[in-house]
């Protein structure tokens, strides 16, 4: 698989993909093309993708694993190369309970904001946000001039109750 030609998988259980990488590469050492993970026939409804020219995902959406709540502990955005931007940390949950999982129409609330303008931004929570189970959870970049050239990270655990 290169992203140069359709391949399907044999797994009829999918939900959701949290991370895609090469494991191997050819002689590019990267995808030829677009490699694209979507439900046969319905190629709107985007899972996960490499671009061309990578080995690794640039999607920042985790769906928590069934019977687990994610509890985030800090949320990181920074600039680069003097960007800016609004970055959300977005879920599909609001105040612990899930509100809508189902692509393409999943709604996504957010969780905290930054306002980045060529300055990093760092938030600890001393009481963390909690996420409930099947919840998928993202950073969204929004362009205020431009294209938005800003990275956001952030961290957790998951745990078998929030309390």
């Amino acid at each position: 698989m290169n992203g140069t030609v359709p391949v399907n998988t044999v797994a009829t259980d999918i939900r959701f993909v949290n991370d895609i990488h090469a494991l191997t590469a050819g002689t590019t050492k990267a995808a030829v093309g677009n490699i694209t993970i979507f439900p046969v026939g319905v190629p709107a409804t985007v899972y996960n993708e490499i671009v061309a020219g990578q080995t690794h995902q640039n999607n920042s959406s985790r769906m928590v694993p069934a019977g687990k709540f994610l509890l985030i502990d800090w949320y990181q955005v920074a600039p680069a190369s003097n960007g800016s931007g609004d970055i959300s940390l977005r879920a599909t949950s609001h105040n612990g309970e899930l509100i809508s999982i189902t692509p393409p129409t999943t709604i996504f609330l957010t969780l905290d904001n930054y306002g980045l303008y060529q300055a990093s931004g760092y938030t600890y929570y001393s009481t963390p946000i909690i996420v409930p189970s099947l919840a998928i959870v993202k950073c969204s970049a929004f362009n205020t001039s431009g294209t938005p050239n800003v990275q956001c990270s952030w961290g957790g655990r998951f745990v078998t109750s929030p309390i």
